[in-house]
């Protein structure tokens, strides 16, 4: 396994972005093109976080998985309001299009998945229900799915600055293509009227201790109302790294990378 660190430039960030890679160099001629996980880190961490805080890269030593780490800053990985700021766009047009060219990766949609924690939740759920032709499963443990609950006292938008985020009037973006509450509805409608759709599939989990859990179990449920197909498990974790490298096992397990 190889493990690359560099830097990429972003046209919509305007500036070069470091990723941490991880290729498989065993078997070569067998596992390429090679099915990839684009995953996400949380708000105050970085695209190392995953290689330093968990075994992510023995995990998928065997699989002839490719691992893409994205420093997505404290942006939550969706197109905020400034100059450059397009966080979305980079992770799921930009990078993907890049990273495919510099590791050979595989073009199809049932080769390309996204995950995260926290922050990087939410953002795997967002720009995987918004790029759904190109992510085919979605993975998110104890998401930040609060970042649009603007009148709640401990909002993640009061934290990091809801200008930085999604801009000034929070109440004009809930209904866009911003919010994964308002995404996932949307989609489901357009794959009712046209079953060639693409609908990706979910993997969902949280700390049963997560402050968070309040909101990622509705989601769930909401979800699986919509008719999407969720898999789900919950633990007696808070939020923290343990219960996030024990789902980064499951969902190794549950992804079509066998």
């Amino acid at each position: 396994m190889a493990v690359v660190q560099t830097y990429v430039y972003s046209e919509n960030l305007l500036r070069a972005v470091h990723i941490t890679a991880l290729i498989p160099v065993e078997n070569i001629e067998a596992k390429y093109p090679l099915k990839t996980l684009y995953l996400l880190h949380g708000m105050q961490g970085g695209d190392e976080d995953w290689l330093v805080n968990t075994n992510v890269n023995r995990m998928v030593r065997e699989l002839g998985l490719a691992v893409i780490m994205p420093d997505g800053e404290n942006a939550f990985y969706i197109d905020g309001p400034g100059f450059h700021t397009d966080y979305g766009k980079f992770v799921g047009e930009e990078l993907v299009d890049i990273t495919r060219k510099m590791f050979n990766l595989s073009h199809k949609r049932e080769d390309t998945f996204i995950a995260g924690l926290s922050m990087g939740g939410f953002g795997a759920i967002r720009n995987g229900l918004f790029y759904h032709d190109t992510f085919s499963h979605i993975g998110g443990f104890s998401s930040a799915l609060n970042i649009f609950r603007l009148h709640e006292k401990n909002a993640i938008c009061h934290y990091v600055g809801q200008d930085k985020i999604i801009g000034a009037d929070y109440e004009a973006q809930i209904e866009t293509v911003k919010n994964p509450e308002y995404l996932m509805k949307e989609l489901m409608k357009e794959h009712e009227k046209n079953p060639e759709v693409n609908i990706p599939k979910f993997y969902l989990s949280c700390g049963t201790k997560d402050p968070l859990m309040r909101l990622n179990k509705p989601f769930k449920d909401n979800l699986m109302a919509l008719g999407y197909d969720v898999t789900w498990n919950e633990a007696d974790y808070g939020h923290e790294w343990p219960f996030w490298e024990q789902e980064l096992g499951h969902l190794l397990e549950w992804l079509p990378v066998k």
